[in-house]
């Protein structure tokens, strides 16, 4: 992880904002590189005055866009037999998988949206959104959401952690598996809810 670290910060310091729309864009294309490093570096940058916030947010979210719909055409017309004879060059798991279609399955469409601000869950969720042949329109939009909120956040984070944002890693594990049981929740209490009236 130290490695991938200084990996992706060196890049990202010398190439900027190209660097920023690959790396978000490979990580949601389920190459295995962390957003969190990514956009944590870039608001940590914001906030050194090296890059602007909203030009920062744009690309970020366009590389999450582009990613997730290269990751949505694998699906569609690669389908499970493709990741599972080149899913272990880019370390996708079936594990993985299996999570992000357990997440599809229990949330449908939402999860598109949903999904993309959850970590782990986020960088495989579409995959099975084209396994299952989801409306792309609403695919897109929920996908456009999702990564804006998620670049927007990641970076604002980074810009208040400053000098400090290595440690944004720790916190979001933890939000996040806050975030997670929160909607889980909510979907149950609609469930019960819908099946009360009806």
């Amino acid at each position: 992880m130290e490695t991938l670290l200084t990996g992706v910060t060196a890049y990202i310091g010398v190439w900027g904002y190209w660097a920023i729309f690959w790396g978000i864009a490979l990580g949601n294309a389920n190459i295995p590189i962390p957003s969190e490093i990514v956009l944590g570096f870039t608001g940590y940058l914001v906030y050194a005055g090296q890059l602007d916030f909203a030009r920062s947010v744009a690309v970020a979210t366009a590389g999450g866009v582009a990613g997730s719909v290269v990751s949505y055409l694998v699906g569609l017309y690669g389908g499970m037999p493709f990741v599972h004879r080149y899913g272990r060059y880019v370390l996708l798991s079936e594990s993985k998988l299996r999570l992000a279609e357990r997440w599809m399955e229990r949330y449908g469409l939402h999860v598109a949206f949903f999904g993309r601000l959850v970590p782990v869950v986020r960088a495989f969720v579409s995959l099975p959104a084209g396994f299952a042949r989801m409306n792309f329109a609403r695919f897109l939009l929920y996908t456009v959401a999702g990564s804006f909120i998620w670049a927007i956040g990641l970076i604002w984070l980074g810009i208040i952690f400053g000098e400090n944002w290595r440690q944004l890693r720790n916190y979001i594990d933890t939000a996040a598996a806050v975030l997670a049981v929160a909607i889980a929740g909510w979907f149950i209490f609609r469930r019960h809810r819908a099946r009360s009236v009806g």
